[in-house]
């Protein structure tokens, strides 16, 4: 299995629901709690996902990943404690990891 299958699920949970004022949380529930439980339910180690995050309040679960990647428009702190940060803002900045993760699943040049 590659070391980079667990990428997908992490997107998961990374997505949040918008706009931010609806947000719900069960006390107890953050993404490194979710992360977690999909790595149990899953069978795939936390060493084998990656995360992506653009607020420090992220650096907790994305320090769980295997590969963890902010897009451009993160906060500074996000930038020094993930392993790649795309040159892109936002959305393009996304697709860039995905595009990244995806050369290395693939062993693509």
């Amino acid at each position: 299995m590659s070391s980079w299958v667990g990428s997908v699920w992490l997107w998961i949970i990374q997505s949040t629901a918008w706009p931010p004022d609806r947000l719900i949380w069960r006390e107890g529930n953050d993404k490194g709690a979710g992360l977690t439980w999909l790595a149990q339910e899953t069978g795939v180690p936390l060493a084998q996902m990656a995360g992506v995050g653009d607020a420090e309040g992220d650096l907790c679960f994305l320090q769980m990943c295997g590969f963890c990647a902010a897009p451009a428009n993160a906060e500074p702190g996000v930038h020094a404690g993930v392993d790649y940060v795309s040159p892109y803002d936002h959305s393009r900045g996304l697709l860039d990891i995905i595009e990244r993760v995806m050369r290395d699943v693939h062993e693509i040049p």
